[in-house]
């Protein structure tokens, strides 16, 4: 609503002596933003209510509402009607009504996105936007058989305490970002990607096909060799992976199991001098 409390309001039909009507009936009650000849669909917040003889087609969330005048053929997707021998009060009450109901439904919706943002920021790590521990439970409490097959991976950068003793804190947080932007580069929608901790990351790739999934971990290593700090030039990224298979639903219910064996075949990867993706036992024999 306008400062002074009156709806904003549009007036719209083919009737020129219509809106003239509105208008006067309406008077100092409303502000009359603009009005039209034809019935047209709005997403403008500088309008609070819409009046029209004619049907409107949009339902979107977030339009004004919307006030039908006239004699409806069936359905009208409006938030109030009113018959053509409507009073004056009649229009001023229902116009007034709607206005508020339409400030309402809006600050539901600033509420709702600021919620969704929130919630978001809670599930993310500040430095490199990569799901946090939380964001990434959540995330594979997500998963269904649908998404199989699938690669769990973890990611652990090869001499990072180098890039700290040469470059300082400041300039390995710059090398994490730019990790995390390749990692995210290389998900899909449904993917998961999050810092684990420190300059530890995992993945979760759904719908790979097991013969895919090796040079698919190769590609990640080679983008991670290109990622480029100017803060650290004298310290190359490059990273070890150990990462496991999941082909059958009944695995989804050992993940804890399987990111224990992708972890044993990080530390192999590592042992053997890094830049390595290593295939974790899994299934593990009896």
């Amino acid at each position: 609503m306008m400062a002074n409390g009156l709806p904003r309001v549009r007036l719209c039909s083919s009737e020129p002596a219509a809106r003239a009507r509105w208008r006067h009936d309406l008077g100092a009650n409303a502000e009359i933003v603009a009005d039209s000849d034809r019935a047209e669909t709005f997403a403008d917040a500088a309008i609070d209510v819409v009046v029209s003889d004619a049907v409107f087609v949009d339902l979107s969330a977030g339009i004004p509402g919307r006030v039908f005048i006239g004699e409806p053929a069936g359905l009208v997707p409006a938030d109030a009607c009113l018959p053509p021998d409507y009073c004056a009060r009649e229009l001023v009450q229902t116009v007034c009504l709607v206005a508020e109901i339409v400030r309402l439904r809006r600050i539901q919706q600033r509420d709702s996105q600021r919620i969704e943002q929130l919630d978001d920021f809670a599930h993310r790590d500040a430095l490199t936007g990569l799901l946090n521990r939380r964001g990434w439970d959540s995330s594979l409490r997500k998963l269904r058989p649908q998404d199989l097959p699938a690669c769990l991976a973890l990611v652990d950068l090869d001499h990072f305490k180098l890039c700290n003793d040469l470059h300082g804190w400041s300039a390995s947080d710059v090398v994490l970002a730019g990790v995390g932007a390749a990692l995210q580069a290389s998900t899909r929608s449904g993917d998961a990607a999050a810092r684990w901790g420190g300059d530890e990351f995992a993945l979760f790739l759904c719908n790979i096909p097991e013969p895919a999934v090796g040079e698919t971990m190769k590609r990640l290593l080679r983008s991670l060799l290109d990622v480029n700090v100017p803060e650290a030039q004298q310290y190359r990224v490059q990273a070890s992976i150990g990462y496991a298979v999941l082909a059958e639903p009944h695995e989804l219910d050992h993940l804890a199991a399987i990111f224990a064996a992708c972890q044993s075949a990080l530390r192999i990867a590592k042992s053997a001098g890094g830049n390595i993706a290593e295939r974790a036992s899994w299934p593990q024999p009896d």
